[in-house]
C-alpha cells in the first residue's frame, strides 16, 4: 500500500483468518483501515507500532470511503447503514438507512461524496440515496427533501450499485452496478442515464 509516508507493508493472513475477506485497505491520517466482508474493520494504529485495533466490530463491512470535504472515514456497512469515523476520536454515530425517508436495510456497497456536499450511498438492491447536505445532519431523521433514492425506474441500469467515480472530464458521476450496460449521474440536469445500444451491452458487472 502506498502511504504518503512511503510504501507500508503488512502480513494479513492472521486477520483474514480471524475476521475474513479483506473487502478494502484505506489510508487515513497516519493509520491504516482494513474492513472484513464478515467482522468489522481493524485500524493498523502507527503510534503502536501499527498494532491491530478493532473499530467496528460485530458487522460486514464492503466499503470504506475518506470524506472529500472532512476529516472523516466512511464505513459502509450490511445492516447498519453507514457509520462515521473520526481521526482521534471513537466511532460516533452515522446514518442508518431507515433514518432515511427512503430508508432500506440493503447492505451498502459504496459511498462517494462530492463538491456539493452530497452523500452518494450505493446498495445491494435499492439502487443509489443520495442525501444532500449531509454535513447538515444532526443524527435526527433525514427529511425527504434532503434525499433521492435513484433505482431502476429512475434510469439506473441495476439496483445493485457496488462503486462510483466522478468523471475527470464530464460533468457527471459514473455508477458501477451489476448491469447490463454503465449508468452515470448527470449534474447538469440531476438526471442518472445509463448507456444503451452497443457500447452499453458490452459491458456487465462493474465493480
Amino acid at each position: 500500500l502506498l502511504h504518503k509516508e512511503g510504501m507500508f507493508i503488512a502480513a494479513l493472513s492472521q486477520l483474514i483468518d480471524e475476521y475474513g475477506w479483506v473487502s478494502m485497505i484505506v489510508a487515513f491520517g497516519s493509520d491504516i483501515f482494513i474492513s472484513f466482508n464478515d467482522d468489522g474493520v481493524i485500524k493498523l494504529d502507527k503510534e503502536n507500532d501499527y498494532a491491530p485495533v478493532a473499530v467496528c466490530p460485530g458487522v460486514r463491512v464492503f466499503c470504506l470511503h475518506k470524506d472529500s470535504k472532512q476529516d472523516i472515514l466512511w464505513i459502509g456497512t450490511d445492516g447498519r447503514g453507514v457509520q462515521m469515523f473520526c481521526r482521534g476520536q471513537e466511532l460516533f454515530g452515522g446514518i442508518t438507512l431507515d433514518n432515511v425517508t427512503s430508508g432500506t436495510q440493503k447492505p451498502v456497497r459504496a459511498i462517494y461524496t462530492d463538491e456539493e456536499a452530497n452523500l452518494w450511498i450505493g446498495t445491494k438492491g435499492d439502487g443509489v440515496i443520495k442525501v444532500r447536505n449531509y454535513e447538515n445532519y444532526n443524527h435526527g431523521t433525514i427529511s425527504s427533501s434532503k434525499t433521492m433514492n435513484y433505482t431502476l425506474n429512475d434510469g439506473l441500469s441495476n439496483n445493485n450499485v457496488y462503486c462510483f467515480l466522478r468523471s475527470r472530464y464530464h460533468d457527471i458521476l459514473w455508477i458501477g452496478t451489476d448491469g447490463p450496460g454503465f449508468s452515470y449521474f448527470s449534474y447538469k440536469d440531476h438526471t442518472v442515464r445509463s448507456l444503451s445500444g452497443k457500447s452499453g451491452g458490452l459491458i456487465g458487472k462493474v465493480h
